[in-house]
């Protein structure tokens, strides 16, 4: 649907809008309660855009479990991989928690302006927040339809990026969500990995919407496909 439907999803566009409500509509049907967010956000090619995210609830206790993922795409491309993949799974997981009854509160949210803007929908999202301190975690779905292998993974706070493989300084955080991760998926017989330790040794960068999560020390687990290996 986002990707040959709707077809490309720059941040500002009217085809990010109408993959919002695309997304809206599937997550209605499942009992949530929905809300736009509507932003401003400059582009990496300049000038300022509108955008937005889209988000689900349905209420529970205190805590809250945020499921994200980016709903735009570059100019260049339909994005299927980058993130309708992604989406896709955001759907189907928001499907399966309907039929359940966790007791924490559950919140979807479909991102805007992750490719091009400053600020992300994620990052409008958490400044937004009047505390965070009640999400007890946060996992982000992004490109699930590309590379050979399943990936979760950790945040980390980057310091530095430099040139090469070993040439990025960063401090990791919690690593709970991503080993129970690890754990329900090997128990499901579901080869899942993470990131080998030549590389991020479990942890990611800063490149995606759970990164404005690990910024307030909130757990988070990062879902891709890739070749890390």
């Amino acid at each position: 649907a986002l990707a040959a439907s709707i077809g490309t999803r720059p941040a500002g566009s009217v085809k990010e809008k109408a993959a919002a409500d695309y997304i809206a509509e599937q997550l209605k049907t499942c009992g949530y309660q929905i809300t736009y967010q509507p932003f401003t956000t400059t582009l990496f090619t300049g000038g300022d855009a509108p955008s937005l995210n889209v988000i689900a609830t349905r209420p529970g206790n205190g805590q809250w479990l945020v499921v994200g993922g980016h709903m735009d795409s570059v100019a260049e491309s339909v994005g299927a991989i980058d993130n309708a993949s992604g989406v896709a799974a955001l759907l189907e997981t928001a499907r399966v928690l309907s039929q359940m009854r966790p007791s924490q509160t559950i919140v979807v949210i479909g991102f805007g302006a992750e490719e091009w803007g400053n600020p992300s929908g994620s990052e409008h999202y958490v400044k937004a927040l009047e505390q965070t301190d009640q999400i007890g975690a946060m996992l982000n779905i992004d490109a699930i339809g590309g590379g050979r292998y399943p990936y979760v993974h950790a945040g980390a706070t980057v310091h530095h990026y430099g040139p090469g493989k070993n040439g990025v300084s960063f401090t990791g955080g919690a690593i709970w969500v991503r080993e129970l991760s690890l754990q329900v998926a090997k128990q499901l017989g579901y080869e899942m990995r993470t990131a080998p330790e030549a590389y991020w040794d479990g942890y990611t960068g800063s490149w995606s919407d759970h990164y404005a999560f690990v910024l307030k020390d909130i757990p988070v687990a990062y879902f891709e496909a890739w070749d890390w290996h």
